[in-house]
């Protein structure tokens, strides 16, 4: 074997968070809220004292990087990311994929996530935009990362605590943005005020951008056919949680929808950074999404848990700057009071709100899983195997 990874992590807490997966997908609980973070690969790279940029290099190298962010994770942060004897691995370039497939250009700093820089300057270049080839950019280098990694995968051993194990090299995808954020990444700012003053051709640039993704899904989906049934499809927004609802309807729903249409009629799912609360009844009501997962810490969990609980799955939401730059304490009381309001929601996942900064402390991140078990421990009618309070002599 090429790889021989063993990591410290008991198949019975593997076990745990299996059960606490199933219980959560079906609207029951099992002994706490699952805890499932946004925590990339820049948290890894600061953690194992990598150069960032290197991970770009080539596939073995990103690979041999996956297995050891993996393991560091297994060790050291309590979550329920790893419900099975094995640990996945997919080509990761940040959120700048689609930018370079549509003709963006990539700026990589060291120590930096992957930066897309705008290439659209006028309107006269958005209208003669053309669309590429279904592999062209980054996309083409996904598919032929992902095909490495599956070689790699072959020739690598994992344990856990002994057990085997195995490496699973995740369905191939792209890592979808959304037509909006991808305009955004080609012209910048600007293209916010293109749309107020010219709306007609900036809808025709988000439809010739949907129909890229469209094309590029199904090519991807014909040369690595997903297990069946497989209808599902995740979208990230983030770039319209500054426009109105208004403009939200006009200039991002009907191409989103587009997609879900197309590829997420069981599983529709949204992620959106930032204050998204003006939002929330067109991604229900017209959009029926499904899920709403890493949501940006600004939606209070009250009015979150009035706008979409009950109704769609969540997964969210405490302050990333607080676990970075508070105390163990703070951390401890914000989780408690968002699940107060979240945690009796079925399908509910504990996660920051969005994305573990690096340098974040073990003991603040952790402290997810642990006020989880404490909440469990005070409301035990809501779990099937809630663990017992602890007593005053074991604080």
């Amino acid at each position: 074997m090429r790889y021989e990874i063993n990591i410290g992590y008991p198949i019975d807490e593997i076990t745990k968070s299996r059960k606490r997966l199933e219980a959560c997908s079906k609207g029951e609980r099992h002994d706490r809220v699952p805890v499932i973070l946004c925590i990339e690969a820049r948290y890894f790279a600061k953690a194992l004292g990598i150069s960032y940029r290197e991970i770009f290099n080539d596939a073995d190298t990103q690979y041999e990087f996956l297995l050891q962010s993996r393991k560091y994770l297994a060790e050291n942060i309590k979550t329920d990311m790893i419900s099975g004897p094995e640990i996945h691995v997919h080509p990761y370039f940040d959120n700048v994929t689609a930018a370079s497939h549509f003709g963006g250009r990539v700026e990589s700093v060291e120590d930096e996530t992957l930066q897309a820089v705008p290439v659209i300057r006028t309107i006269d270049q958005m209208k003669a935009f053309e669309l590429p080839a279904p592999d062209a950019g980054l996309y083409g280098t996904v598919i032929e990362w992902w095909n490495r990694m599956k070689e790699l995968a072959a020739d690598t051993k994992v344990s856990f605590d002994g057990a085997e194990g195995r490496v699973n090299v995740a369905p191939l995808n792209l890592m979808a943005l959304g037509p909006h954020m991808v305009a955004i990444d080609l012209i910048g700012e600007d293209f916010y005020w293109w749309c107020i003053e010219e709306p007609e051709l900036c809808k025709e640039f988000l439809q010739k951008i949907t129909d890229g993704i469209i094309e590029s899904e199904e090519y991807v989906r014909h040369i690595a056919p997903r297990p069946a049934p497989y209808d599902a499809f995740g979208i990230a927004e983030d770039s319209s949680t500054v426009m109105s609802a208004e403009m939200f309807r006009q200039f991002v729903a009907p191409y989103d929808a587009q997609l879900y249409d197309r590829f997420g009629k069981q599983y529709r799912g949204m992620h959106m950074c930032g204050p998204s609360d003006h939002l929330h009844a067109a991604l229900v009501d017209e959009l029926r999404i499904t899920a709403f997962n890493s949501f940006g810490y600004q939606s209070k969990p009250e009015y979150i848990a009035g706008s979409m609980g009950g109704r769609v799955n969540l997964l969210g939401n405490i302050n990333p700057m607080l676990m970075l730059s508070g105390t163990r304490g703070q951390v401890r009381d914000e989780v408690m009071y968002t699940l107060k309001y979240l945690g009796p929601l079925p399908g509910y996942i504990l996660s920051d709100g969005a994305n573990v900064c690096p340098n974040t402390p073990a003991e603040n991140i952790n402290a997810l899983a642990e006020t989880a078990f404490e909440y469990a421990g005070l409301h035990p009618e809501l779990f099937a195997c809630a663990p017992a309070p602890k007593s005053n002599d074991e604080e």
